[in-house]
């Protein structure tokens, strides 16, 4: 995007570069993503498409159970942070609309324009194609889902797409635990196990999307249930929230009560 009167002192305050070629001989080229979303502005013009500070974004984590959402600045800030309940009954068929209602119903609630949002990035339990398709995802009960490509159409936003744990890891290391580090490797725990792998700074995403699962690594045969990948004694049979209450409600079979997921979810959270 050609910005000829750029300021200098607002690009390196931000971190990004000026390039000078020749496809800009009047002036200078602001590269990276932030000039394609129209956070900054030429010298002397005014108005929302330069309020760098007002622009912002959405996050969206599916997960088996729930849909955990985030309203954020593009400098990474929270400004508000929601979940919605993850419908997973007739293979999933309604998750990608309920998200789509809460994003927009949240973008209506802030009273903000969508042209102030420059887009949403989505995190899914399972691969991601380049394009945003996601294979198949098992605790969704999903199979080919064209994911980017609806909710960006229901939205009316650019959406991004990639595994959740390869963008977990990347934020961790953008903002979280991994803060100076480069490469990185990520557990995630939850209805299922997920794994990312970040490699000089690069999200391993491996030649069909699936690189760093872990999940469905075969560690066990003393598992008979069926995992939802079809396969049994997966990882996350036995280390996932659903894993624990299976196996802790298998020893006290016996008992009178049992072990639900949410009084893990609670004690996991015990000093």
């Amino acid at each position: 995007m050609r910005q000829p009167d750029v300021k200098w002192e607002a690009v390196k305050n931000r971190g990004w570069r000026l390039d000078y070629g020749a496809a800009a001989p009047q002036g200078r080229v602001l590269s990276g993503q932030m000039a394609e979303s129209r956070c900054w502005t030429d010298s002397g013009k005014s108005g929302k498409r330069g309020a760098h500070m007002s622009l912002k974004c959405i996050g969206i984590d599916i997960g088996g159970t729930t849909v955990k959402c985030g309203l954020f600045n593009v400098d990474g800030e929270v400004l508000d942070k929601w979940e919605i309940k993850t419908r997973t009954e007739n293979n999933g068929e309604n998750i990608i609309a309920d998200i789509a209602e809460t994003m927009n119903a949240k973008i209506a609630e802030k009273g903000l324009d969508k042209e102030e949002i420059v887009g949403a990035g989505v995190g899914v339990p399972g691969p991601a194609d380049e394009e945003g398709n996601v294979p198949v995802a098992v605790n969704l009960h999903w199979g080919f889902v064209p994911l980017s490509k609806e909710l960006s159409e229901k939205t009316g936003l650019a959406v991004r797409v990639g595994n959740d744990a390869n963008v977990a890891a990347l934020g961790e290391m953008w903002k979280g635990g991994a803060v100076g580090y480069h490469n990185v490797v990520m557990v995630t725990l939850g209805t299922g196990v997920g794994g990312g792998i970040i490699i000089n700074g690069k999200i391993v995403t491996g030649s069909n999307g699936a690189g760093g699962e872990i999940g469905h690594i075969h560690v066990t045969d003393s598992v008979d249930k069926p995992c939802n990948c079809g396969n049994t004694g997966c990882l996350e049979q036995v280390a996932s929230a659903t894993g624990v209450v299976y196996l802790a409600n298998k020893k006290l079979a016996p008992l009178p009560f049992c072990v639900t997921e949410k009084s893990v979810q609670k004690a996991s959270l015990m000093p």
